[in-house]
């Protein structure tokens, strides 16, 4: 069974700290510890949309984060309305997202949506 969690934050660097705390928890109850790629393919996917889908730091606009927590998955959305881009093209993240179990990005009308997740490895 599947429950989500969303979180609207501004476009604020100051505020990935909120991201870190619910993806760091989040890991925990799904995997049994923390998953560092995980953390560091959402936060990377959320600091390339401040910069450059918003050009920066960006008080009036926000990043949507919908987070799908299930037995053996934990999947994050991100939804913003900055310029296009496809971070997920960003070498940094390129990198870190062939160690997760899928990504995708889409260009909405509105927008720019980037979906991340992450299995149970098999015992």
């Amino acid at each position: 069974m599947y429950y989500e969690i969303e979180l609207r934050i501004p476009a604020l660097t100051s505020c990935m700290h909120v991201v870190d705390v619910c993806v760091q928890r989040l890991s925990r109850t799904v995997f049994g510890s923390e998953d560092n790629d995980f953390l560091t393919a959402v936060q990377l996917a959320c600091l390339h949309t401040i910069n450059e889908a918003y050009g920066g730091d960006e008080l009036d606009y926000r990043i949507e984060l919908v987070f799908a927590v299930g037995p053996k998955e934990l999947q994050v959305t991100l939804n913003d309305t900055g310029r296009a881009i496809n971070v997920l093209e960003e070498h940094d993240l390129h990198e870190v997202i062939q160690r997760l179990d899928g990504a995708s990005y889409t260009r909405r009308e509105d927008g720019n949506r980037i979906w991340l997740v992450r299995r149970v490895s098999p015992a």
